[in-house]
């Protein structure tokens, strides 16, 4: 199953699931094939399959059209060469020697919205002290 995190939308104003998905591709610099689409007819995750259930049942009660979001697949077990949880994920951020690194990343989770609570995040938070800041992104 899904982890279930709060999560933002917006209507985009194009005319198409096609067009929808290139714009979203577009703002997260990545391809098409990495974005993920719903239509009350038909959908595609290459990443995630289980949560087309649960997009299904949020984006039907309002008669959307069409959803797409980001199909990132993890990259954390290439780079840390650890299988990700929030532990290790926290354990990994207390290992990190350069500063700049550790400071893009402190950036990273301080500016996520402050609704969007994740266990990851919590850690963070307790036991490095990057609360969030208000700004996001």
């Amino acid at each position: 199953q899904a982890l279930r995190i709060r999560t933002y939308w917006v209507e985009l104003n194009v005319t198409s699931l096609e067009s929808a998905r290139e714009s979203l591709a577009v703002r997260e610099g990545c391809g098409v094939e990495q974005i993920g689409s719903w239509t009350p007819r038909a959908s595609s995750a290459l990443v995630q399959p289980v949560a087309i259930e649960q997009v299904d049942a949020w984006a039907r009660p309002r008669s959307l059209a069409g959803v797409v979001w980001t199909d990132l697949p993890s990259r954390f077990q290439d780079r840390v060469g650890k299988k990700w949880s929030p532990e290790t994920a926290l354990e990994y951020l207390r290992s990190i020697t350069r500063d700049d690194v550790k400071a893009r990343c402190e950036e990273y989770v301080r500016r996520a919205p402050e609704q969007t609570q994740t266990r990851t995040r919590s850690l963070a938070e307790k036991e490095l002290g990057w609360s969030p800041r208000s700004e996001g992104y």
